[in-house]
């Protein structure tokens, strides 16, 4: 059982770079922001766009960084810092008490966690709030922790043979469960090889429990549990485990959904897309490539892409209801990773980034550097943040605009 990773995108941001803008002579209309929707936050417009073409503006050390909400920490063993975005200098500093020499940091739910050591597990955990660094809760047991997640009112804590509930205001334990644990806003998801429970957040009590049919992958939409394995899915009511209605899906391996609307939903594969009733499960209309759902200035719309050459790939911007092209087929530079924030789709394709426009698909900017490959890029306001691991060493870049 495997839930659903959020999108991440690579880069690399090293050594020297160049920008190549749109020609002066092109006047772009005004950038429309864009929502983007995730499992854990549902809509958010969380950065500002980098509506120019991004440089290097600042690079710090690092053993370990995150990002979440344009909210960055990095940690070298136990100094933890909180870094500006748009100069890159701390925020604030902190040194955490028995902290190991190499620690990790990760962030979620708006809390941060520092974690001892490079791979492997550790009795090392503390949670620091992001406002000022302050701990929030240590782990005072030896027993190795697997991970720390924050999942709204919940601290979650999972062990080698268990998980532990907090409470995260107090760090009082609430429950525990044997099985791995999930938090959602409404309940708590735990599953085995063969059934998917989902539990009350309170009292850690069973609320409903539906059948695995083999590998599966579990979405949560709002009020709604999209269960999927071995070529189709199921869509369940969160509150009450009531089945609303199945759907074939031959051919599409791991699906995912995403809302669309109050009617509308959208299921997703790296070559597939089908938009779905909502309340029914009736197919609407597919088309082939990878969707994205996009608020574009309050609208819903699908962005469709496929590969058409090992340099090309196409985009399509549909209507979600009817399926018809909004924006027509457009060619834009292949990606092995993108990312859409704030109305642009950032396409990295070994050395070149090029921000495409969701609201008509033209390209806002492009960079091109020798050295972007093999790195993470996070948005940020008027830019982004990239991770480098070479020879000189872990360091954060920041990019602006």
């Amino acid at each position: 059982m495997r839930r659903l990773p959020l999108v991440l995108v690579a880069f690399i941001m090293a050594g020297c770079s160049s920008t190549d803008a749109p020609p002066s002579a092109t006047v772009l209309p005004a950038l429309v922001a864009t929502d983007e929707w995730a499992q854990e936050t549902g809509w958010t417009r969380s950065t500002v766009p980098a509506r120019t073409a991004p440089s290097r503006r600042w690079e710090i050390n690092g053993d370990s960084y995150s990002v979440e909400g344009g909210v960055i920490v990095v940690s070298a063993g136990g100094q933890v810092r909180r870094i500006d975005p748009a100069t890159g200098k701390a925020m604030w500093e902190v040194t955490v008490p028995g902290a190991p020499p190499k620690t990790r940091v990760s962030g979620g739910g708006g809390l941060f966690v520092l974690r001892g050591g490079d791979s492997g597990d550790s009795p090392f955990a503390v949670v620091l709030d992001p406002a000022d660094g302050h701990e929030v809760w240590r782990n005072q047991g030896t027993e190795a922790i697997r991970g720390v997640e924050a999942r709204g009112d919940l601290l979650m804590v999972e062990f080698a043979r268990e998980v532990h509930a907090l409470d995260r205001a107090t760090g009082v334990q609430r429950w525990t469960s044997s099985l791995a644990a999930f938090a959602y806003e409404e309940a708590v998801q735990v599953y085995d090889a063969s059934t998917v429970s989902f539990l009350d957040r309170v009292t850690g009590k069973p609320r409903w429990s539906a059948h695995a049919s083999g590998p599966a992958a579990v979405n949560v939409m709002d009020d709604l549990v999209f269960l999927t394995g071995n070529g189709g899915g199921v869509v369940h009511e969160l509150a009450t485990g009531d089945e609303r209605w199945r759907i074939a899906l031959p051919g599409m391996s791991e699906p995912w959904m995403s809302p669309v609307d109050d009617t509308t939903s959208v299921i997703s594969t790296n070559k597939q897309t089908v938009a779905v009733d909502k309340a029914t499960g009736k197919r609407l209309w597919e088309a082939p490539g990878l969707g994205v759902v996009e608020h574009v200035d309050g609208v819903p719309r699908v962005v469709v892409r496929k590969s058409v050459s090992s340099r090309e790939q196409e985009m399509i911007v549909y209507d979600p209801r009817t399926g018809t092209p909004v924006v027509p087929a457009t060619t834009v530079p292949t990606a092995d990773r993108a990312v859409t924030a704030s109305g642009l789709m950032y396409l990295r394709d070994f050395m070149d980034v090029t921000a495409v426009r969701v609201q008509d698909l033209k390209v806002q900017w492009s960079i091109s550097d020798r050295d972007l490959t093999m790195a993470y890029l996070h948005p940020i306001d008027n830019g982004f943040v990239a991770y480098v691991n070479d020879d000189k060493g872990a360091r954060i870049v920041g990019y602006l605009g």
